[in-house]
């Protein structure tokens, strides 16, 4: 098993996302879009993009 966690924060109404690889990287975004993307994943909607 590796290491890798995708690390998430709540400031001001937005999310941030990074990837522990890579903490200088990080991604915001709203809780919605978010939950709309965990959705997806959870169902299979986004395994083409392997």
């Amino acid at each position: 098993m590796n290491n890798e966690c995708l690390e998430l924060a709540a400031t001001d109404g937005a999310i941030h996302l990074r990837e522990s690889e890579a903490p200088g990287t990080a991604i915001r975004t709203a809780p919605r879009p978010l939950a709309s993307f965990i959705r997806a994943a959870k169902a299979g909607e986004l395994d083409h993009l392997r």
